[in-house]
């Protein structure tokens, strides 16, 4: 029940205008990219590679996942205080592929002549759908089909074509990262995994994930 007031929640929040108000950004230089971790306090732009994020929104249970790719901005107090809506705490982060970023202590810089107030408006309702959907998907999906589902959006966004139809998947997630992604116990989350790799759907090597594609899908189908 109050897994279902928070999807609630987070349909009215969608049904909102979430037209940010009209701010006067001043340009600042842009810092150095930041190989590792996140300056608290600053707003962060993915420069290059890409982070799984784990952050609270409506929920204080269960953080919403987002892949953040290059170009886009990952959640922050800040951030979030500068569209006016809510605020956020950053879980965790897991950078992919040697990810730097930009840095803004102050305020985002303007892009040309536009400001980027109207991108973080739409930022902002993107990531409010997106946990809407998470959140649904919990209510009413088994932790085995959000493992499959978060398996997938993440083989197909970074996965590198293996062999016999498999992907590997070139990230080292512990069994306390997929639970935490699909909301669930180390427990729950082990006995998926385990159960996908019975069905030799997901296989490990070297602490790699392998993943047939085609067969996971299937497999989540039926769910």
């Amino acid at each position: 029940m109050k897994n279902a007031q928070i999807v609630n929640t987070l349909e009215a929040l969608l049904s909102c205008d979430h037209s940010p108000p009209n701010y006067t950004v001043q340009r600042y230089g842009c810092r150095k990219p930041i190989p590792d971790g996140i300056v608290q306090g600053s707003v962060m732009l993915v420069k290059q590679g890409a982070v799984l994020e784990k952050v609270y929104l409506a929920s204080p249970a269960h953080p919403v996942v987002r892949i953040v790719m290059a170009g886009e901005f990952l959640c922050s107090p800040r951030l979030l205080g500068l569209v006016a809506f809510t605020r956020s705490s950053v879980v965790r982060t897991i950078h992919l592929h040697g990810t730097t970023f930009h840095s803004w202590r102050n305020h985002p810089p303007e892009t040309g002549s536009d400001l980027l107030m109207p991108q973080m408006g739409n930022w902002y309702r993107q990531t409010l759908y997106n946990s809407w959907q998470q959140l649904s998907e919990l209510l009413h999906h088994s932790a085995s089909f959000r493992l499959a589902s978060l398996l997938l959006e993440l083989t197909k966004a970074f996965g590198l074509a293996y062999k016999d139809g498999y992907t590997v998947l070139p990230l080292r997630l512990t069994i306390k990262d997929l639970a935490d992604c699909i909301g669930t116990t180390r427990e729950t989350a082990s006995m998926s995994l385990t159960r996908l790799k019975r069905n030799n759907l997901v296989l490990t090597e070297n602490h790699l994930f392998v993943v047939a594609l085609e067969g996971l899908e299937s497999y989540r189908a039926k769910l």
